[in-house]
């Protein structure tokens, strides 16, 4: 089940709110101390893989329409700057930045997307690497900027990946990211449209939204893991960690 609904942020280190797009109001952030576990490959499963590609394959799809488009309005010129991209995937956003950026750093856990990357999107100022977003405090370089394209919400540790993405901005950095919308992560058992017979109509369920952690749903395979978070604990999560949020945006 893919739905297409993203939140955007744009931020940085100064952190304030410029623009609000359907800000959703929820518990208050709570930090998790118990122990993690490494986060998830799905994307070199050869079944999840497969299917992925094929919806990326198809010319209307989320990303191309909806989701890229806006992703690089909010980006804006980025001439000049060295990037790094978290969750690079395939490398679509990499080498559109590289037009114009000095270099760009495309991190990803998939070896199997990675491959796709160095073989149809690449250039002399691109670089990918093999690397969890949980593990790129090991980076030994600041960047201008940090983008990330429907990832974070893979992701245990929300504030961890927070800070290490503060450290390693340089003092005008910027960060933009989008991910799934909490409206879409929070259902624990209703996880489709509910179709009304009568009225003809559609209605998205929303349950359990105030209850945060791991939840679990198919998409080409079993029991793939995200992690939901309300939009305020997302927010208050960025806020305590330094970066000033200029424009969050919501689309549905």
């Amino acid at each position: 089940m893919y739905t297409g609904n993203f939140i955007f942020l744009c931020l940085n280190k100064r952190f304030t709110i410029i623009e609000e797009f359907g800000i959703i109001s929820g518990t208050k952030f709570h930090i998790f101390t118990e122990r993690r576990c490494p986060m998830a490959n799905y994307y070199d499963n050869e079944e999840f893989f497969d299917g992925y590609m094929n919806i990326r394959s198809q010319k209307m799809n989320y990303n191309n329409c909806i989701e890229e488009p806006l992703m690089l309005r909010l980006i804006g010129d980025s001439g000049g700057k060295d990037i790094l991209d978290i969750g690079c995937g395939t490398g679509e956003l990499s080498s559109r930045l590289a037009q114009t950026a000095d270099s760009v750093l495309g991190i990803d856990i998939s070896q199997r997307m990675l491959n796709v990357a160095k073989e149809k999107n690449t250039s002399a100022n691109i670089r990918y690497e093999k690397l969890s977003m949980e593990n790129i405090g090991s980076l030994g370089k600041k960047f201008d900027m940090a983008v990330s394209s429907l990832a974070f919400h893979y992701v245990e540790n929300f504030e961890k990946l927070i800070l290490d993405i503060s450290k390693l901005l340089k003092k005008r950095g910027s960060l933009v990211f989008s991910q799934e919308h909490p409206m879409v992560t929070a259902n624990k058992q209703l996880k489709d449209w509910i179709f009304d017979p009568e009225t003809k109509n559609r209605y998205w369920p929303v349950s359990n939204y105030n209850e945060e952690g791991e939840r679990s749903e198919k998409w080409f395979i079993d029991n793939i893991k995200k992690y939901h978070r309300t939009l305020s604990s997302i927010i208050n999560t960025i806020i305590k960690n330094n970066p000033q949020i200029s424009s969050p945006q919501a689309n549905m």
